[in-house]
């Protein structure tokens, strides 16, 4: 049990490097170091146990037994959006609530905008991707959860998937968060799997590498905002 614990946290390590660190590597030339941190540890916050559940499963863009693919991807759409108009909204100067909180303004904008960002990253994930089936219920050592994770190492992830995962960091950072353009109403097109949508259910546990808490509304998180 101690060797699958550890090798469950070695792997979850890795999924969060590939996720979170390329962010850095994608903006580094429009953002400085401490900007940077800020995103990653926004979209860490966004992987802790608390936000695991079922119910909040698409925020991590994921479908469960609270929400069928077409009702998770509609609240991430959602989610994303909201926060990402925070983020813009801040970012621009117009955020009085900074002045009551230790965060500065364009702080508060790179957390809201790390919070969006964690969920367009997750929709790339080959775990994810199409608003895959998770089950909040699951826990830390269930074969369902440690085949999930083995599915973000880097070394099962083929090129088009990273290249996915590389631009829609620097996209959204680029289009989403700093420019002005309209956001796009569906942020995950094309992404819901008909087969998951019919069968409302977890997939087969397959042996290879082929394989709560209330619903977070902005207005209600509890992250000084």
């Amino acid at each position: 049990m101690a060797a699958i614990r550890n090798a469950r946290a070695s792997m979850s390590q890795t999924a969060l490097k590939i996720d979170h660190l390329l962010c850095g590597r994608n903006i580094r030339e429009r953002s400085s170091a401490r900007d940077r941190q800020i995103i990653k540890d926004a979209g860490l916050e966004m992987d802790a146990d608390i936000y695991q559940s079922s119910n909040n499963s698409y925020i991590h863009a994921m479908s469960s037994p609270d929400w069928t693919p077409s009702q998770a991807k509609e609240r991430a759409n959602r989610f994303v959006r909201e926060w990402l108009n925070a983020a813009r909204y801040r970012d621009r100067g117009h955020s009085a609530e900074a002045e009551c909180t230790p965060w500065g303004r364009h702080d508060l904008a790179l957390r809201c905008y790390g919070f969006a960002l964690h969920t367009l990253q997750d929709s790339t994930s080959p775990a994810h991707k199409g608003f895959q089936y998770w089950d909040g219920a699951w826990g830390h050592h269930d074969p369902h959860t440690y085949l999930h994770i083995a599915r973000e190492l880097p070394s099962v992830r083929n090129g088009a998937e990273l290249s996915e995962l590389l631009n829609i960091t620097w996209y959204s950072y680029a289009y989403y968060f700093k420019s002005r353009f309209e956001l796009p109403t569906d942020f995950f097109s094309g992404q819901v799997d008909p087969v998951q949508e019919s069968s409302g259910s977890a997939p087969r546990l397959r042996l290879s590498w082929g394989i709560g808490v209330s619903s977070p509304e902005i207005s209600a998180w509890p992250i000084g905002l």
